[in-house]
């Protein structure tokens, strides 16, 4: 699939290119990176608890929403931890990385006490504080 979506990606970026010139735009490309953070959640599998605080993997990402119906749940203390390095605020947007890849959600919800597991994080957010 991602052999797939590779060769989509390049015919697409070829079909531009010969629509629009881009020299004679006077366009240049940069990097995501250097406009916002990008960021991943946890790769560790935390342990379940019966209650807690959910763990919101690439199924959940439902577009618009997110479905925390079926969100294992984990302790504080890995919650806290992976919030120390992909804390999700207001304004951030996720986007799935595994299943189906490219899925993406801007988060606007209020309730924001979850964490995330494999899922590509950009902080767009003003307060973002790591």
């Amino acid at each position: 699939m991602v052999l797939v979506n590779d060769n989509l990606v390049e015919l697409a970026l070829s079909l531009f290119d010969q629509e629009i010139n881009l020299n004679r735009l006077n366009c240049k490309k940069i990097e995501l990176q250097s406009l916002v953070e990008v960021r991943d959640g946890t790769h560790d599998s935390p342990k379940n608890t019966s209650d807690g605080y959910p763990l919101v993997t690439s199924k959940h990402i439902k577009g618009n929403s997110i479905d925390f119906s079926t969100t294992k749940k984990i302790s504080e203390f890995d919650y806290l931890n992976i919030n120390k390095r992909s804390k999700v605020d207001i304004g951030d947007i996720l986007i799935s990385m595994i299943g189906t890849v490219g899925i993406v959600h801007l988060v606007r919800n209020m309730n924001l006490k979850y964490a995330i597991k494999n899922i590509g994080l950009i902080k767009t957010s003003v307060d973002n504080q790591f």
